[in-house]
């Protein structure tokens, strides 16, 4: 990632996981573990940034794990 708000993004990254975790919401495993007939899902990230009506300043780096 080459941006300088990179530390930002990583953050952002790190909160949309650990929030996922708690939900409980997949499960890792490794592909040897997986039955044939198993589909493993691709993921990435959708960063957002989200700015304050008023000001227009960014309030907050929002990021989403996307399947």
């Amino acid at each position: 990632m080459a941006s300088h708000f990179r530390p930002f993004w990583l953050t952002a990254e790190q909160e949309e996981w650990d929030g996922l975790w708690k939900r409980n919401c997949f499960k890792v495993c490794k592909r040897s573990d997986l039955a044939a007939d198993n589909r493993v899902f691709t993921s990435e990230y959708v960063y957002k940034l989200k700015r304050d009506a008023i000001s227009g300043k960014v309030s907050r780096f929002k990021a989403r794990l996307i399947v």
